[in-house]
């Protein structure tokens, strides 16, 4: 396994805060993606977070179709809404999400606001040809893999990401 770790809210000089994410451009997104699979020569999977999940998805979009370059994607607790739904009230999804044709493992806090629509964001997905799988992830909140005030089951998960994240990549190469 390989790992490539771009840093794009930096590389943009762009401050990390959610609402960067739309400011980066989507092909630079796809063509690292692509790049990647090229020079490397390997499967590639994208993993993000939040909204980093629409970058995400906005870049697997535009990428050539001729050639299988990305082989899925795996999302922590995204936020792929157009904005944050009022309690109560319908939510309304990017449109990438419903023209999504990827495998996707999403890993859902199960103490997180998204969780209570992660069945809804998994339809809308699978309207537009995703296989999608739900994981939902006990006793934590969203980024729980890197909050100054995580609690004892969050720092004990956190310890484990990296094995969800490889359990995740065998589900979407049918290994799991």
């Amino acid at each position: 396994m390989e790992v490539w770790l771009p840093d794009m809210q930096g590389a943009y000089f762009l401050p990390v805060v959610p609402s960067s994410m739309e400011k980066i451009p989507v092909a630079d997104v796809a063509h690292l993606i692509a790049e990647a699979q090229l020079h490397s020569r390997k499967a590639v999977y994208v993993v993000t977070e939040g909204r980093g999940a629409m970058l995400a998805l906005q870049a697997a979009a535009i990428l050539p179709k001729n050639r299988q370059i990305l082989r899925g994607v795996i999302l922590l607790s995204p936020n792929l809404y157009v904005a944050t739904p009022d309690p109560g009230k319908e939510a309304e999804y990017l449109p990438v999400t419903s023209r999504t044709k990827l495998p996707i493992v999403i890993l859902q806090a199960e103490n997180s606001p998204w969780k209570w629509r992660v069945e809804q964001l998994r339809s809308r997905l699978e309207q537009g040809g995703s296989k999608v799988k739900v994981v939902l992830l006990p006793g934590v909140r969203d980024r729980f893999y890197f909050r100054d005030d995580a609690l004892p089951p969050e720092r004990a998960l956190a310890a484990r990401l990296s094995k969800l994240v490889q359990t995740a990549q065998k589900t979407l190469e049918g290994k799991h």
